[in-house]
């Protein structure tokens, strides 16, 4: 014969109150924190509550509290959706977040998967998969500018190697006005090349002053006009004639060359080497636009030839695109 017997009910253990000691250790390690605390508040939490906050607001700039800002609701996010610009934005940061995240996941797990298994040298190779993170961040830059040095460096050496550059004149990380042939050449700050569809380049040689050919069937360079450390405006022939640092140069293809120099735009004729200012004033900023002759210019850059034989080029300062008839 069975019975039945109700179960006594379990017995809750009691807790066990924290004793003064333990108490004052938990405060003691709160009042450690709250520095921590406070910091991270002040640097993160509060930016961003103004961030958000002023977000909803009417001004141009973040001032601290917001003062003086008339709240708009969702306004400011209604002009930032509806322009075209801001998804283009948000779809070159998805492009370049899953186009890189993606492939070091896929690489970063088959290198995990692969250094799980059994083969030879699989300690050593994983010691030197750790020591990016063993070597410090300063070691790491030096390694890499060594790589890449212009004149020493692995990278450059492998490009040369393999044929891919190739140093048509001057030897990178040596300045000089040496009028010779390829890499016995030297350049001070060059800043812009041109070609002439006639086997020439033409370089902007803008830390000597002066305007250089490279012929490109032997690496000759030659200076067709200016005078190397010797700063200037005026006009002339060949070595007479004056540049002040120019910037850009560009070719006709029909002898011809168009230099931008300080303010002002200069021609060459490269067959004699006469220098010609075209547009703008030494020394007078601004620009002023008419006759070339009485035009003024500040700061022109960017030389291209159109195909009408008209040039076109940029005044950064003006925030301008100028073409010169």
């Amino acid at each position: 014969m069975s019975t039945l017997a109700s179960a006594a009910p379990p017995v809750r253990p009691r807790r066990s109150r924290a004793s003064p000691l333990a108490r004052r250790e938990r405060l003691f390690a709160y009042a450690l924190l709250a520095p921590a605390i406070v910091a991270v508040a002040g640097l993160i939490a509060w930016p961003m509550y103004l961030i958000v906050s002023i977000s909803f607001r009417e001004g141009k700039s973040l001032n601290f509290l917001a003062l003086g800002q008339r709240p708009l609701g969702l306004g400011n996010y209604r002009i930032v959706l509806a322009d075209p610009a801001t998804w283009h934005s948000v779809g070159v940061s998805l492009v370049y977040t899953f186009g890189t995240l993606v492939p070091a996941f896929a690489i970063g797990l088959g290198t995990a998967l692969l250094l799980n298994r059994s083969f030879p040298l699989r300690r050593w190779l994983r010691s030197v998969m750790l020591l990016p993170w063993a070597v410090p961040g300063v070691m790491v830059s030096i390694v890499f500018l060594w790589m890449f040095d212009a004149s020493f460096g692995v990278v450059n050496a492998l490009l040369r190697a393999t044929g891919l550059v190739t140093t048509v004149a001057g030897k990178a990380g040596v300045t000089g006005s040496d009028d010779l042939t390829g890499l016995a050449a030297t350049f001070k700050s060059p800043s812009n090349v041109t070609y002439d569809g006639q086997g020439n380049l033409y370089v902007a040689d803008t830390g000597n002053h002066t305007v250089r050919q490279i012929v490109l069937s032997t690496g000759k360079v030659n200076t067709i006009a200016g005078t190397a450390g010797m700063a200037g405006t005026g006009d002339g022939a060949g070595a007479a004639a004056r540049f002040a640092g120019p910037m850009s140069v560009v070719s006709d293809g029909a002898g011809r060359l168009y230099v931008t120099d300080g303010n002002t735009l200069r021609q060459i004729a490269v067959s004699s080497g006469s220098v010609t200012t075209i547009a703008g004033t030494p020394g007078r900023m601004g620009v002023r636009l008419g006759d070339v002759s009485t035009a003024t210019l500040s700061f022109p850059v960017g030389l291209t030839m159109l195909p009408n034989g008209t040039i076109a080029f940029v005044e950064p300062y003006e925030n301008a695109v100028l073409i010169l008839k």
